[in-house]
């Protein structure tokens, strides 16, 4: 509460690792988890978000594309539209602090042909590269994102403000295994907790894929299949019970193929078929399909 007191005092932002650096040799906590614990317990109890309270962690978001931002450095708005920078191909990384960022969002100053349709959340920034390499975005306008696996609030908070500010869809890729579906889960309804931020920048996420029935459709080779680890297994029993999978059965019936073949697909086995398969062949497939929910 002190750290919170002097940094919202100060106007500054504190990241987690220092919290506990700072308090390191009092015995306050023994480890970075003791610290972590005790501020997520502070914003529970006043159910305040983190970011709020003057806490930040690591960024870990990067974004490009079709969208065209710039940072409110107090111009007038008749020159605004100079400082406004256009993502492309290149990545820009989510303030940590994105929430309260000066960092502002823009689409209605591009030409109409090149704004953007959706935003594409995904799961591994290696997938995002090659999407990013390809220019899936000039072919199809939309706003890349990825967190490089579970996804940092300030992340959930870029995307969150992609979709009510700009009024943007949102649909998600991911590996074809339990923690692909959980990191989906956590853009579309957050940690699944009662606390401040359980159910903070939520959105309607729909879930491209990679689903079961992709595997044949698209050719994926018999060796891409890998077995599930008993921790794959605890963690899709673990996911049946998750509101949202039992919300919507399409969920629940990925989640039971993976059991029943006991095997799993990492989006990179649709690479088999080449480098821009994904790009040229799969998502727009998908996309024209319609089904993601």
């Amino acid at each position: 509460m002190q750290s919170s007191h002097n940094a919202l005092s100060e106007c500054r932002k504190i990241t987690q690792r220092e919290v506990y650096y700072l308090h390191a040799g009092s015995g306050i906590f023994r480890s970075q988890n003791d610290s972590n614990s005790a501020l997520q317990l502070f914003s529970n109890i006043t159910k305040i978000p983190r970011i709020c309270l003057g806490f930040v962690t690591s960024a870990r978001g990067l974004f490009c594309g079709s969208l065209a931002y710039k940072y409110d450095d107090g111009v007038s708005e008749a020159d605004a539209g100079a400082s406004l920078v256009v993502a492309g191909h290149r990545a820009v990384g989510v303030p940590a602090d994105f929430l309260q960022s000066e960092l502002k969002l823009d689409m209605a100053s591009m030409p109409a042909a090149r704004q953007p349709a959706f935003v594409l959340v995904i799961e591994k920034e290696c997938i995002f590269q090659r999407l990013a390499e390809d220019r899936f975005f000039e072919a199809h306008p939309c706003v890349l994102v990825t967190a490089k696996g579970m996804p940092d609030i300030a992340t959930r908070a870029f995307v969150w403000r992609c979709h009510t500010e700009l009024k943007l869809p949102v649909f998600g890729l991911s590996d074809w295994n339990p923690y692909g579906l959980g990191i989906m889960l956590a853009y579309k309804a957050g940690g699944g907790g009662r606390d401040a931020e359980g159910s903070a920048f939520n959105v309607p996420l729909r879930w491209l894929g990679l689903h079961h029935a992709h595997a044949e459709r698209f050719d994926v080779p018999q060796s891409a299949w890998q077995s599930l680890t008993q921790r794959d297994i605890s963690r899709t029993r673990g996911l049946l019970e998750h509101p949202s999978v039992q919300w919507h059965e399409s969920y629940g019936e990925e989640l039971q193929s993976m059991l029943a073949a006991d095997g799993k697909l990492e989006l990179e086995a649709l690479l088999a078929n080449g480098l821009q398969f994904m790009a040229e062949t799969y998502l727009p497939q998908r996309l024209l399909d319609g089904d993601a929910e």
